[in-house]
């Protein structure tokens, strides 16, 4: 199934030389697009996996071509000022790093070096206090909290760059804007956002869990993480799902990664790192038995429509009981339902396979074949990997940072 996916993805490259490149959604057309939510990047992410799962050289060539594609565009998205992880330069850099990894091609080692110095020169740094934002975004998709994610995850593998020192002072911010909460402490996806959105992708969950991870690199970082998973699981149900926002949406329930428990988990799981304290494992894996039960796939329940994606749909449910209830054997067995219903949803196009779904909640009718990681067939065939990973006893050749939980 993911090379099913990865099939209609190389179908559906644009080639400039030994350069590829993708439009987020290629049956309608429109400009490339690189970055890892809905264009190249995420696309670059799959075929590095392919190449890992089979031994298949054509994988690791696709993947080299799609990381050329991104270093020759880099400058041009770097340009726009978008240094999100997900939305913006981040996710060329991850991309490129994983493809270089692999091909040690200097070019692409030159596009990273300079993409990590354009990070490091573009920072706002307060010098007294040390604290580096990119702006007023906090959360995980395009803010803070994710290029955090991205510098902690490049500080490992690049020790001689300044990612680390970007980290520690991103996490310095973070800390600094905290809002006490009752318990606890809450962040807002930015400060004129008129909705506060708890989970994962746009507030509390995504910021609390990076500094879960930057603890070492600051002394306050893991009280203000613990003081979010505080709140968190005071806004929780008897089901230990957190709403999607407030005020308004507090009957409203995801159960993917961005709003709900598939993504929320991984702070309450780097809590249970940091504290070994056994009520945070508790808290990630409290809404297993909900999910267990649910219905799903076959069921659509409110918080999911017809996406079947890692970001909002089954593919991100199922990655989250891999990641929480490892070895748990019904919750495999949901996860091979759950494989079966995303294919059974696959639309054939030449000898691959894309899934035309609904991105939007509020959109139904938008129905769309997406590239990317977060709603298209890269992530989808990762998810696909992760099971044959699972039922093979075979590692991942790679982790992602915001899935990190050791």
């Amino acid at each position: 199934m993911a090379e099913a996916a990865g099939r209609w993805l190389v179908a559906q490259a644009r080639r400039d030389g030994d350069a590829w490149s993708f439009s987020a959604c290629p049956d309608q057309g429109g400009a490339d697009v690189f970055n890892l939510y809905s264009g190249s990047s995420g696309v670059a992410l799959l075929f590095c996996e392919l190449h890992a799962a089979t031994g298949d050289d054509k994988w690791l060539a696709a993947a080299h071509a799609t990381a050329r594609g991104l270093a020759a565009n880099f400058d041009a998205v770097a340009q726009k000022g978008r240094a999100g992880l997900f939305t913006g330069a981040g996710g060329l850099l991850l991309a490129m790093e994983l493809v270089w990894a692999r091909t040690r091609d200097p070019k692409l080692n030159d596009a990273i070096e300079r993409g990590l110095q354009w990070y490091a020169e573009r920072a706002s740094l307060d010098t007294v206090a040390a604290k580096v934002t990119f702006g007023p975004v906090t959360d995980v998709i395009s803010g803070d909290a994710g290029i955090g994610e991205l510098m902690l995850w490049f500080a490992d593998r690049r020790p001689d760059s300044q990612a680390r020192d970007i980290a520690a002072g991103v996490a310095r911010h973070l800390i600094s804007i905290a809002e006490p909460a009752q318990p606890g402490f809450r962040w807002k996806m930015s400060p004129t956002y008129a909705r506060a959105m708890p989970n994962f992708s746009h507030g509390t969950g995504g910021v609390a869990a990076f500094l879960a991870r930057a603890s070492e690199l600051d002394r306050e970082a893991l009280s203000k993480a613990r003081g979010g998973g505080d709140w968190l699981l005071h806004l929780a149900d008897q089901r230990g799902m957190v709403h999607h926002h407030q005020p308004g949406g507090e009957e409203l329930f995801y159960w993917g990664w961005c709003h709900g428990p598939a993504g929320t988990s991984v702070l309450f799981s780097r809590l249970a790192n940091a504290t070994s304290q056994a009520s945070w494992t508790e808290a990630a894996r409290r809404p297993i038995a909900s999910v267990l039960k649910s219905g799903l796939p076959k069921t659509r329940l409110p918080g999911l429509w017809n996406t079947v994606g890692q970001c909002c749909g089954t593919a991100g449910v199922g990655s989250y009981l891999l990641r929480e209830a490892s070895g748990d054997p019904t919750s495999l067995q949901l996860c091979e339902a759950i494989a079966d219903d995303i294919r059974e949803r696959g639309t054939s196009a030449g000898d691959g396979l894309k899934w035309i779904q609904a991105e939007h909640r509020t959109r139904p009718d938008l129905l769309q074949a997406q590239v990317g990681w977060a709603q298209g067939a890269a992530g989808i065939g990762l998810w696909f990997l992760q099971l044959d990973s699972a039922l093979r006893g075979r590692a991942a050749s790679f982790e992602l940072p915001w899935a990190t939980v050791d």
